[in-house]
């Protein structure tokens, strides 16, 4: 009875060593996110005059206004490459990235972040390997694909109140995080520029 119990035992503490394992990774990916968002957000309230004066990302694809939001942060090139690597955890070669701060106000408010690969096929793969990690995460939930104008997008809401899209568009991966009354309309607005 004895050795049935200390088996019993020992399973269990593995068990628990595992399950700790990755609540731990998933806490870790979520705090990641937030903390990218924060920084960008930070840096955007502080006025970092220097950044944005020098407005590293394409005018062409993130204008200085967008669905009726001000650009307030921009980060470009290898800055952006490795938030975003932090960001998804994955192995998936970037050919270049930009995240992008929007707001009107503190009532809407979107967080763009583009990711560009070599190809379709690593394009797909950085989807499917940032879909995965959410689906892990307790963070992110009311998980679904949506289509909005004609665009198939994965779909989840946090409880930092973003609601977040994201899609596959040739050799690129866009996330979108919207915080407003009305999210679908922005994202109509925002989705066929990409």
């Amino acid at each position: 009875m004895e050795k049935k119990y200390l088996r019993w035992l020992g399973i269990s503490a593995i068990a628990l060593t595992v399950i700790m394992a990755i609540y731990l990774g998933i806490a870790a990916t979520i705090g990641s996110h937030i903390a990218a968002a924060k920084a960008a957000q930070a840096a955007a309230q502080s006025g970092n005059s220097a950044q944005q004066a020098s407005d590293p990302v394409d005018a062409q694809l993130f204008p200085q206004q967008l669905a009726g939001m001000n650009k307030s942060y921009a980060m470009s090139g290898d800055d952006a490459m490795n938030s975003l690597a932090t960001l998804h955890g994955t192995d998936v070669q970037l050919v270049s990235a930009d995240i992008v701060d929007y707001a009107n106000g503190n009532s809407t408010k979107m967080i763009i972040w583009y990711s560009v690969t070599p190809d379709q096929a690593n394009a797909a793969q950085l989807l499917k390997e940032i879909i995965a990690k959410l689906a892990q995460s307790t963070g992110y939930t009311d998980r679904k694909t949506v289509v909005i104008g004609g665009i198939p997008m994965h779909y989840d809401s946090s409880s930092d109140g973003y609601l977040h899209y994201l899609w596959q568009s040739g050799n690129r991966v866009i996330w979108l995080d919207v915080k407003a009354a009305n999210p679908k309309n922005i994202v109509e607005q925002v989705a066929p520029l990409y």
